[in-house]
């Protein structure tokens, strides 16, 4: 006799070993299915969705919402599953495969989250016993559905809190496994990036969960990711979103005088010379020099400790490139001011800057670090709490 919540009731997927025999029907059924002909999907379809074994299965599964909406949701991730492990397109599939994902997620009970979990890696491998989820969602789809499981998870705690950002980091985990996996399936492309870019919107709630709870370090991090994701995808809109939330960080953290340490921080959490080397192009780019040095100074260590010597020399040689840069603005800059104070000495009128000189970006290099920090006002960030870890 299972008892619910026992480890044997979990390790047979909620139901008794001779359920097998109607695991294999369904089966049998469903590789009869020409996933061209519409008709013999739709035909399949609506069989499978009748059983009365699988009801009594995915009861122990799902509390909440219609019966007939949750095993319509499981029929149609089943078909899904066939059609992906044979190369077919699911395109004559009833049902709606988003919303199945989503009727599952929101109507899992605790036993069938603790099974779920049971089906993904580490805890399961080839050898595992198959419970439910193994033998009716694929991988990427199980990945999927935990995946949003974090997400409702990461809604329910305080926005600035730990959990909250730990649990959206977790999505972004998910969304990227799944992504994986759909990257080694035929017409599964769409979903593969689709599911990329749900992971990268998950890393971004990640780091406003730590911005907001005074986690630089992790916020960049998570806002660093992002970035990469949405870049590699060709998603200007969001990566504009994400590289200017990691500017407003480094104006905020250099107000408070933190940028070393906040530097030394990514360092410890294991930040890549790639990830220093984009804070180097955002600083850059936001005139914000002295600290793209730096950055770079954090670069080329990390080259250095992957040995890769080539790399560390480019980075220490764009450093001083920085420097040069940076001087050569300072001199345009101090003789602009010359000529004016000559200007206004004699009576002329005021030479406006780009009248006699083009505008370095370094040219704004100078400007105090609290009108630095201004320019991050309206974006979609809090003032830091104190501290950058």
């Amino acid at each position: 006799m299972f008892k619910v919540g026992s480890a044997a009731f979990l390790r047979h997927g909620g139901f008794p070993p001779q359920q097998d025999d109607h695991d294999k029907k369904f089966a049998d059924r469903l590789a009869q299915v020409q996933f061209w002909d519409a008709a013999s999907v739709g035909r399949a379809y609506r069989e499978l969705t009748k059983l009365p074994f699988l009801e009594a299965t995915w009861d122990r599964f799902v509390h909440r919402g219609h019966k007939a909406d949750n095993l319509k949701a499981v029929v149609t991730l089943a078909f899904h599953k066939h059609a992906m492990e044979e190369g077919k397109n699911p395109v004559n599939v009833p049902g709606d495969y988003p919303l199945a994902l989503l009727t599952l997620a929101g109507n899992l009970s605790p036993m069938g989250e603790a099974a779920l979990r049971q089906s993904l890696p580490p805890e399961h491998d080839n050898n595992a016993t198959p419970n439910a989820f193994t033998q009716y969602l694929a991988l990427p789809h199980r990945h999927q559905l935990a995946a949003l499981i974090h997400l409702a998870q990461g809604g329910a705690h305080a926005p600035s809190s730990p959990a909250c950002a730990n649990a959206n980091n977790a999505a972004a985990k998910a969304y990227a496994a799944a992504a994986k996996e759909f990257a080694n399936h035929l017409f599964c492309a769409d979903l593969a990036e689709d599911t990329r870019r749900r992971g990268a919107d998950a890393e971004l709630a990640c780091g406003l969960a730590h911005w907001h709870g005074g986690r630089a370090a992790p916020a960049v991090m998570a806002y660093l990711s992002a970035l990469d994701t949405f870049t590699a995808l060709a998603l200007p809109e969001p990566a504009a979103r994400a590289g200017e939330a990691l500017n407003t960080i480094a104006a905020a953290v250099a107000m408070q005088g933190d940028t070393q340490a906040l530097l030394e921080a990514l360092a410890k959490l294991g930040a890549t010379a790639k990830e220093f080397e984009t804070l180097v192009c955002l600083y850059d780019a936001a005139g914000r020099r002295s600290l793209a040095k730096t950055a770079y100074f954090y670069a080329r260590r990390a080259y250095e400790l992957r040995e890769e010597d080539e790399a560390a020399k480019r980075a220490f040689v764009h450093a001083d490139a920085l420097d040069l840069a940076g001087a050569a603005s300072e001199r345009i800059a101090r003789a602009a001011e010359k000529t004016a104070g000559r200007r206004a000495s004699t009576g002329g009128p005021p030479v406006p800057l780009e009248a006699g000189y083009s505008e370095a970006p370094d040219a704004r290099v100078e400007r105090s670090t609290q009108q630095a920090a201004k320019q991050g006002a309206g974006r979609p960030l809090p003032p830091p709490a104190a501290g950058v870890g």
